[in-house]
């Protein structure tokens, strides 16, 4: 995903979502991370503020997601419900992997950093690195340790995702 807007602190704090226009079956009482009073400066302008989500932000939505669609309706979920975690699940693991690389410089979330721009990561016109290749680059430049274990599941959930949209 290229859709990444701005680093977030890691110590953020949790707030209420900002109010937006109702919309069919929307429900805007989650709470999600509250954004840092300091803009970043990695952070993308957005032409539609009002439906911008920064990266730590949008990674929870995804997770809210995630655990509406298994704790509410049928029981036990349907396959509709299923498939929404399973993509939700993925794109949230996929954001939040990213948004830690941002901590660390946006060329990073780049395909390729070498040819990074602040101009593309502005607009946001670049091919963005994938899942495993954001564990690779948090392992090697910011030392996060992910075992062989944490790896093999994160592909997994890349595939299942992949066989649910294809």
């Amino acid at each position: 995903m290229s859709d990444e807007q701005t680093a977030n602190n890691p110590d953020h704090e949790t707030a209420p979502v900002a109010p937006r226009p109702a919309a069919a079956g929307a429900d805007h009482g989650a709470r999600v991370p509250a954004q840092s009073a300091a803009a970043p400066p990695a952070s993308r302008r957005s032409p539609r503020p009002d439906v911008a989500f920064p990266p730590v932000d949008n990674g929870m939505d995804y997770l809210v997601s995630v655990f509406k669609h298994l704790t509410e309706g049928s029981v036990p979920p349907g396959a509709r419900d299923l498939k929404y975690t399973v993509l939700h699940l993925q794109a949230a693991t996929e954001v939040l992997l990213k948004a830690r690389l941002l901590v660390e410089h946006f060329s990073l979330v780049f395909a390729d950093p070498a040819k990074a721009t602040r101009e593309a990561w502005e607009k946001g016109t670049f091919v963005s690195c994938t899942t495993l290749e954001a564990i690779e680059r948090l392992g090697n430049i910011a030392g996060i340790v992910f075992t062989e274990g944490d790896k093999r599941d994160i592909k997994k959930l890349a595939e299942a995702r992949n066989a649910r949209v294809r």
